[in-house]
């Protein structure tokens, strides 16, 4: 038997899950379905792992992020002032 689809209870838009937010309501919601005995326990070990991925993937984007703001080179203007004699 094939299971139900439960998509729409875990996640209306997938772009919610680009933001931090989105996952935790992805996983309140998936604790909410296992609880209920709606969703398997292997499938839902799965899908929290995906999302562990997921968060994962946005520490490694910061990460890279925050290396490639460090690299950005600094322009320093240096005008000579004008000395009185």
């Amino acid at each position: 038997m094939q299971p139900a689809d439960l998509t729409p209870e875990l996640i209306q838009d997938p772009k919610q899950l680009d933001r931090l937010d989105g996952i935790y309501d992805f996983l309140a919601k998936l604790i909410i379905l296992q609880a209920q005995n709606r969703i398997s326990t292997r499938r839902a070990a799965v899908l929290a792992y995906i999302t562990n991925q997921l968060l994962r993937t946005f520490a490694a984007i910061k990460r890279v992020q925050a290396e490639q703001a460090s690299e950005v080179p600094q322009t320093i203007f240096d005008v000579p002032r004008h000395q009185d004699d």
